[in-house]
């Protein structure tokens, strides 16, 4: 299995749409995004860094190419001569590291899937373990469920950049 990263090209302004069906399906995805302080309050106050796409990390061993062109808002994975491009590794990282630079990357780091096993990396819960359930609050905050001693498990929301994923509980 060979997971490389892809562009998948989405419909008018549909990139947030395409990107949680993206994610509800299990896919890596890459979605990078500005914060910006629009004149309109009600305005959007993120905007996609490519508009129309995004990147999609999958094996296409696995996956019919077709899958990405039916899927709603996306047109499809970009391509040339009917060969999905690739896109290196090296570029994703580097994508990230500038918008860190920038301190206006607003794309989560890792993927946590509902039921895998998490590491608490700050606060009163620092080295805890626990499962985690879903994202809150636009991707900045998780819910997880704790593991506390004679088997007593509490819901707690920490900032998604508060846990890690964890070789297991």
């Amino acid at each position: 299995m060979i997971n490389q990263w892809y562009v998948i090209q989405n419909k008018y302004q549909k990139e947030s749409s395409l990107y949680q069906l993206l994610r509800d399906k299990g896919f890596e995805v890459f979605y990078p995004r500005l914060r910006v302080n629009p004149v309109n309050p009600r305005a959007q106050k993120e905007k996609p860094y490519f508009p129309g796409y995004m990147f999609v990390r999958t094996d296409l061993s696995s996956v019919q190419i077709n899958t990405f062109q039916r899927m709603p808002h996306a047109i499809g994975l970009v391509n040339f001569g009917g060969v999905p491009a690739t896109v290196p590794d090296h570029v994703i990282d580097t994508i990230r590291k500038s918008l860190d630079d920038l301190g206006m990357d607003i794309q989560p780091r890792q993927k946590f899937l509902p039921g895998e096993s998490v590491k608490v990396l700050k606060g009163p819960f620092s080295g805890y373990e626990g499962i985690f359930d879903k994202s809150l609050a636009g991707e900045t905050r998780v819910q997880i469920l704790l593991s506390l001693l004679d088997n007593k498990k509490i819901m707690l929301e920490l900032a998604f950049t508060d846990v890690e994923k964890s070789v297991g509980v």
